[in-house]
């Protein structure tokens, strides 16, 4: 194998192996809501004052309250990862809270993307449980089209995991509680990933070879 060739060829697996990187990484920009200067609890902040502690999150809804919750708040789990969790709620029959999460650029239409997030079942009368919408939009106050749903567990964590195609050139991932009945659940990480691509024709053979130069290369050293 010539040097030019070679080349070529770490090139080739240096550029998947990125590739693969950037597929495993989140596009959201605070799946979790750890980047927050909320300090610890806020319960029913209105949607100006919790979108002024959030960054990359913003409260949308009619309904006015998301909750910001850390351990120890007195309503269901410690959050599943890091030190806050969400609470959104909605009412029967009438409002629902909602908030989009900022993506770090827009969905490809037509492209494959996986989505993961923790939902868990809070309880206060009247509120129990729900079931959860995840939609995509262009715009950070509207709640788009949706892509997902989940139902809360009657105890636990319980992660939903989803993939879609993208319909629209979203920046934005959306979420808000149905209204069928008075819901509220804890939610937190928030993961959105997209499909790891199929090599080209050349990029292929080229990682062939390289394998296939690799394997050479282990047999001879065993002899």
């Amino acid at each position: 194998m010539d040097t030019s060739t070679r080349i070529r060829l770490c090139a080739a697996l240096a550029a998947l192996l990125l590739t693969a990187t950037a597929q495993s990484a989140s596009l959201l920009v605070n799946g979790s809501f750890e980047n927050t200067t909320a300090g610890g609890t806020v319960f029913n902040p209105d949607n100006a004052s919790f979108n002024a502690v959030m960054t990359g999150i913003t409260a949308f809804g009619a309904r006015q309250g998301i909750d910001i919750q850390t351990a120890g708040s007195g309503y269901g789990l410690s959050p599943q990862n890091g030190a806050y969790k969400v609470s959104p709620a909605s009412d029967s029959g009438g409002t629902t809270e909602a908030f989009s999460l900022s993506m770090i650029g827009p969905l490809v239409v037509g492209e494959s993307y996986q989505l993961s997030f923790y939902i868990e079942r809070l309880i206060q009368s009247p509120f129990n449980g729900g079931t959860v919408q995840v939609g995509v939009s262009s715009s950070a106050t509207s709640f788009g089209t949706q892509v997902a749903l989940a139902t809360a567990p009657n105890s636990g964590w319980l992660l939903s995991n989803s993939s879609f195609l993208a319909p629209i050139a979203a920046s934005y991932l959306t979420v808000r509680l149905t209204t069928t009945q008075s819901s509220w659940v804890g939610l937190d990480n928030f993961v959105l990933t997209g499909a790891a691509p199929v090599p080209e024709g050349g990029t292929a053979a080229l990682l062939a070879a390289g394998l296939a130069v690799i394997g050479g290369l282990q047999t001879r050293r065993r002899r």
